[in-house]
């Protein structure tokens, strides 16, 4: 396997960790992975710096009750 595809692999790993998709046996070994080469620790601490950042800078417009049950009533109907 080439250092790209190791790279891709890796990447594709961070995202299934923040996004708590991992079990807890391989959540701890990506952690390990990570600590252990300090390229990856940075794609890992820069890619939790990004994601923080959009959770606290943008937006997310509030949702009615009313819109809510609006999408009720349609799936009800279907």
């Amino acid at each position: 396997m080439d250092g790209s595809s190791n790279f891709n692999n890796f990447h594709q790993k961070v995202n299934m960790y923040l996004d708590n998709e991992l079990s807890t046996e391989a959540a701890d070994s990506f952690l390990q992975e990570a600590h252990q080469d300090p390229g990856y620790r940075r794609v890992l601490q820069k890619e939790r710096t990004f994601r923080d950042f959009i959770k606290q800078n943008v937006h997310r417009p509030g949702v009615t009750p009313d819109f809510i049950q609006s999408i009720k009533d349609k799936i009800r109907v279907v």
